[in-house]
């Protein structure tokens, strides 16, 4: 049987743990150190939750490892949030860069990644809006709308610590090539910062699919031009499917900090640079 609440515990835990030896340098106000030190928070986190995360996804997506291990015990979007909230590795990243914990997104700060080409910037080519998709529902789509991330610590986005140390990250073919892109200045964004936040944008604008609920791109579209999804709310509910009065909510997928764009946001980019090995 799986705990989810108690794998969160485990999860805030492990992320802790292997924190600790940056603890002396936390409460630093020096540029170069909190740069040096906030990049390995960020490979703390994209290593410790794809680790962690092992463990999680058979007990979600397996229906005969779900039967063998008996019943879930699922947990609610408070009881969730209250376990992250906990941590001392999250508190520090709060610290040093809230617009990745608790938002606003900064959108002078996007980045997106090209990974496998050398033929240039982001463009149109590179996204199919979410309203023309007649398929979108889930807990993010995969093959339309585009992604972006977060440049913190001297232009580190976690993108980029997730391709340098994730799991999946070394998957994805090379070059790997960081640009800047600039999206309008009125862009309507939904903020998702806990586990709470994102059961009440699924309930919102969402769908039962077996037997979960799920959320219906397309709807979202018509409400905002994006959704911020930070790593406050990506430690909550990755991999973990939360209880609530209408059903449980899908786990969700999203990896990193990461703001999807419902349809071109492009207004100019630029090119920061190839992104190296870890």
């Amino acid at each position: 049987m799986t705990d989810f609440h108690a794998e969160l515990v485990k999860r805030v835990t492990l992320l802790d743990e292997w924190s600790a030896k940056l603890a002396p340098h936390l409460g630093s106000d020096d540029p170069r150190t909190v740069t040096r030190v906030g990049r390995d928070l960020l490979r703390v986190v994209v290593e410790g939750l794809g680790y962690h995360s092992n463990f999680l996804r058979d007990a979600v997506t397996d229906a005969a490892a779900r039967r063998a291990r008996g019943t879930p015990r699922y947990v609610t979007p408070g009881a969730a949030d209250a376990v992250v909230a906990s941590s001392r590795t999250l508190a520090a990243l709060q610290r040093w860069t809230p617009e990745i914990v608790t938002g606003p997104v900064n959108l002078a700060a996007q980045q997106w990644v090209s990974h496998g080409r050398t033929d240039g910037p982001p463009s149109h080519p590179d996204t199919v809006a979410v309203a023309a998709d007649d398929h979108v529902v889930g807990d993010k789509p995969a093959w339309c709308g585009i992604y972006t991330s977060t440049g913190v610590f001297d232009n580190t986005s976690m993108w980029q610590a997730y391709l340098r140390h994730g799991t999946d990250g070394s998957l994805l073919a090379r070059p790997w090539r960081a640009w800047s892109v600039t999206p309008a200045p009125d862009v309507r964004v939904r903020e998702v910062t806990t586990a709470a936040e994102w059961a009440g944008f699924v309930c919102r604008y969402g769908v039962a699919v077996d037997g979960v609920l799920a959320p219906d791109w397309r709807r979202v579209s018509r409400r905002y031009d994006a959704v911020h999804m930070t790593v406050r709310a990506v430690l909550a509910t990755h991999e973990v499917p939360l209880a609530t009065d209408r059903g449980l909510i899908v786990p969700t997928h999203w990896d990193v900090e990461s703001t999807l764009w419902l349809d071109w946001p492009v207004r100019s980019y630029t090119l920061i640079g190839e992104i190296g090995a870890a």
